[in-house]
């Protein structure tokens, strides 16, 4: 519950940041890119001849290159989030559960979880800035490579190669090169991004909702509805079982029944993770009940172990 309410508090923050940021940037070169090097094709053209398609021809294979080197990218990010959300959870449940650790001494077995967790993340992070750092070596080498394939190629075919040609050829190849090889792939790795983060917030706004319940014929009803006045508070527990998510295989309480009526006191007493805390939540109807039902006539007061 808490991993979840840190995502809802940082989907408007993170957001905004990767609209009005690096996103909002570098976005406009998806299609400024391509435009800007057909123009600047024609322009070399011009002085260059067909000797300037050459340079043109192997800069253009980069194109395809950043969008695999996009969608790999892309692919990496999502397993780095998962792994990232895996271990923000164990984190938050070991510091949850910090005084329990303590004194059972169980530091170094969470230790080494946290660890080995860590570890994946750093393995995935690491294969995303190679993935950059390729990109950015691409940036130094690519305008030499085809600048002096240019020029090779003009030179034997005949032609006189002036400073004129030479110094126009490499101001129109070094704008180039930022736009293909700086800018727009900056541009992918954005959009990558983006596309990630809204596909997790899509994710989690998607999650399944309870259905609020009415009342029923004799004035039963849950949290969701409003008790009638003159009915005495009760809470009836008819052999329920829920669990947290559906992916878990096992329900995390089974077959629970109980009836509470005014002046009753019941104590649950258990090991940790029996399912105590699960057990209240049920019935505050904030944990799905597979089977079974829960009816609470009145309102209830809940008091948690640390205020809100």
């Amino acid at each position: 519950m808490s991993n979840d309410v840190n995502r809802l508090r940082s989907i408007p923050t993170t957001g905004t940041y990767l609209v009005n940021g690096p996103f909002s940037t570098f976005v406009h070169y998806l299609v400024l890119g391509p435009i800007q090097a057909v123009i600047i094709a024609y322009i070399m053209w011009t002085h260059l001849g067909w000797s300037a398609f050459v340079g043109v021809a192997l800069l253009v294979p980069f194109i395809p290159f950043q969008l695999i080197m996009g969608r790999l990218f892309s692919r990496f990010r999502q397993m780095t989030a998962k792994l990232t959300d895996g271990r923000l959870r164990l984190m938050n449940e070991i510091i949850s559960g910090m005084r329990v650790i303590k004194m059972y001494a169980w530091e170094q077995p969470f230790a080494d979880l946290v660890a080995d967790a860590r570890k994946s993340e750093v393995g995935r992070i690491q294969r995303s800035c190679l993935l950059k750092a390729i990109n950015l070596s691409l940036f130094f080498v690519a305008s030499r490579v085809i600048l002096f394939a240019a020029f090779i190629t003009y030179v034997l075919t005949g032609n006189l190669l002036t400073a004129k040609a030479v110094f126009v050829t490499m101001a129109l190849f070094n704008t180039l090169r930022i736009t293909l090889t700086l800018l727009f792939p900056n541009a992918i790795a954005q959009w990558a991004e983006l596309k990630v983060s809204c596909s997790r917030i899509q994710t989690f706004l998607e999650l399944g909702e309870m259905e609020p319940k009415t009342y029923n014929t004799k004035g039963f009803g849950d949290l969701t509805a409003f008790p009638k006045k003159n009915a005495k508070p009760k809470v009836f527990v008819n052999n329920i079982s829920a669990k947290w998510s559906e992916d878990t295989p096992y329900a995390t309480i089974q077959n629970i029944s109980f009836n509470l009526k005014p002046g009753d006191l019941l104590a649950v007493i258990g090991p940790v993770g029996a399912g105590k805390s699960s057990l209240i939540m049920s019935i505050l109807n904030e944990l799905p009940v597979l089977e079974g039902s829960v009816q609470t006539v009145g309102t209830i007061s809940y008091a948690s172990q640390e205020p809100w």
